[in-house]
């Protein structure tokens, strides 16, 4: 019978399913590399790095299941030299990522970090804290992907205006959500009363943060930002002024980001 290793840990039910037709294994008992060879099939999610040294020694794999949605943890080259499939699960945390981005933009628009602090340290600050509504407010989209649509149907759903870019999602795509489509990013910019960020490439995070530091320059207004990148990092910024037009900074991403507009990536 084929031998599965889980690696990490999984739901109950994918357990099962998997031991109705494999020899499966939960968790590591020593070194991956001295145990690999001993299976044909490894499920992994993102703290198992399955290196080009450790592969070399997996005589008997044949797949690898990465139980998300990056491989970065995986030698995909040596892999595929191997003539080991790699798998992953690209829509399994566009839903969570979603919500958790509508989570993001309630708190800021409603200052629910600042005010729960507040409260805790026996301060009642009620005016202080009272935030904006969203309704007819604007949420500008940068990355109009699996995520970026999602956010786009929650957030109509609480009356806004969707704004969104990029130039690899089809215009029926925008007009079938009900999404605004622009051109440009200074385009979302110019627009948004909020900001959300769903770019998945860090050289595409760089191009985009250079083109927004150069757009932001001629806005008003910044726009809230919730910054959804999949990097492994969310965080959320309150609204700041527009830096000044002699900012070295915004110059200087300028110059940087000329000719960069299409560098948005869908996730």
């Amino acid at each position: 019978m084929k031998r599965v290793l889980i690696a990490e840990s999984i739901a109950d039910a994918g357990v099962e399913l998997l031991r109705e037709h494999y020899e499966v294994d939960v968790g590591l008992n020593g070194d991956l590399a001295d145990q690999i060879g001993a299976y044909d099939a490894i499920v992994i999610r993102s703290a198992t790095k399955l290196t080009a040294e450790v592969l070399e020694r997996a005589d008997r794999l044949k797949v690898i299941g990465r139980a998300g949605v990056g491989v970065d943890n995986v030698d995909v080259e040596t892999a595929t030299r191997r003539g080991i499939v790699v798998a992953n699960a690209p829509e399994s945390t566009v839903v969570s990522a979603a919500e958790h981005t509508i989570g993001l933009l309630l708190a800021l628009s409603r200052n629910i970090p600042q005010a729960y602090a507040a409260l805790k340290e026996g301060r009642w600050e009620r005016g202080r804290y009272g935030g904006i509504e969203l309704e007819g407010k604007t949420l500008g989209v940068l990355g109009f992907g699996r995520i970026g649509q999602q956010v786009a149907r929650r957030a109509l759903g609480l009356g806004m205006r969707i704004v969104a870019y990029d130039p690899f999602v089809a215009k029926e795509r925008f007009r079938e959500l009900g999404a605004e489509r622009v051109e440009a990013p200074e385009d979302v910019y110019g627009a948004a009363d909020f900001l959300t960020r769903m770019t998945a490439i860090l050289a595409t995070i760089f191009v985009v943060l250079s083109i927004t530091l150069a757009a932001l320059a001629t806005v008003e207004r910044a726009p809230a930002k919730i910054d959804t990148s999949l990097v492994g990092k969310t965080a959320t910024t309150a609204p700041e002024p527009a830096p000044a037009g002699n900012d070295p900074l915004a110059a200087a991403a300028a110059q940087g980001g000329a000719g960069s507009a299409n560098g948005a990536a869908p996730q």
